[in-house]
């Protein structure tokens, strides 16, 4: 993109070399006298903007290098906290350890959509964003513990149940004997 841009800035510092060349004529000085003078000035002046257009143009990185894809930019960040994390733990003299616990990010940045996905376009040190057309995009990062998945049945560790413990036997209390029932006398005759 920038190349066409180039190009055509080029060929209008050809143009004004052309017209530089007109009016510093002697013949073209003596007809417009200071009038000529005044136009080689503001072409001078011209010429430097455009050269310094196209120094601009030549250094700026296209668009498509200021490109980023946001499960892009979150994985910088998480790998740069692993790094710290693994550092930490490296180093470790002493019984504790300090290491990076979060970490906060806002992003400022033009949002647009490439093939159905949402990407960001940064800005440089030379080439700003409009304000008004860029998102603050906030990302929060914060370290999680690691489950480690078994990979074959040896891996896998089962703990063995504890024997449960044997109950107390408890007395039991026996039933009353049930009294044999009164029989009535008669008395006999």
């Amino acid at each position: 993109m920038f190349e066409d841009v180039i190009q055509l800035l080029n060929g209008t510092l050809d143009n004004f070399d052309a017209l530089r060349k007109v009016l510093t004529d002697p013949k073209v000085i003596e007809r417009l006298g200071d009038q000529a003078k005044a136009m080689v000035t503001q072409v001078d002046q011209a010429t430097r903007k455009v050269k310094q257009s196209i120094e601009i143009l030549s250094k700026e990185p296209p668009v498509d290098e200021r490109i980023i894809k946001p499960t892009d930019l979150a994985g910088s960040f998480r790998t740069m906290i692993e790094k710290i994390q693994e550092e930490s733990q490296q180093k470790v003299i002493g019984d504790s350890a300090a290491t990076l616990k979060s970490l906060d990010v806002e992003v400022k940045a033009l949002i647009i959509a490439q093939k159905g996905e949402a990407t960001l376009v940064t800005s440089s040190p030379d080439k700003l964003l409009d304000p008004a057309q860029i998102s603050t995009i906030r990302m929060s990062f914060g370290t999680v513990p690691v489950i480690r998945t078994a990979t074959t049945s040896t891996d896998v560790v089962r703990p063995t149940p504890a024997p449960a413990p044997t109950p107390a036997p408890t007395p039991r209390r026996t039933p009353p004997k049930p009294k044999p029932a009164a029989r009535s006398r008669k008395k006999k005759r």
